[in-house]
């Protein structure tokens, strides 16, 4: 779940490295959004995604089937949450 003005919303990051470059998408109730500018170093990733809110930035750590990300939008403080590795 990922914080939202209107409280947490499901979304679904599919992300795809490829040496230190990180590629995917985000769905959310608001549909899909292609990642850009992604980067993988060690154990972090961060990658921006353009909304009609605004870009945001997704900075996170990977630790086994978890990332813990924190989100930067233009405007408002920083949130935080955990991504969990799904599986099908």
């Amino acid at each position: 779940m990922v914080p939202g003005r209107n409280g947490d919303q499901e979304t679904t990051f599919t992300l795809k490295q490829d040496g230190d470059k990180l590629t995917g998408s985000m769905t959310s109730p608001r549909g899909e959004r292609q990642i850009s500018e992604g980067k993988v170093t060690g154990d972090s990733i961060s990658f921006k995604v353009e909304t009609q809110r605004g870009k945001f930035t997704y900075t996170g750590t990977v630790s086994g089937s978890e990332i813990k990300f924190k989100r930067q939008g233009d405007q408002g403080e920083p949130r935080e949450f955990t991504a969990k590795k799904s599986v099908s």
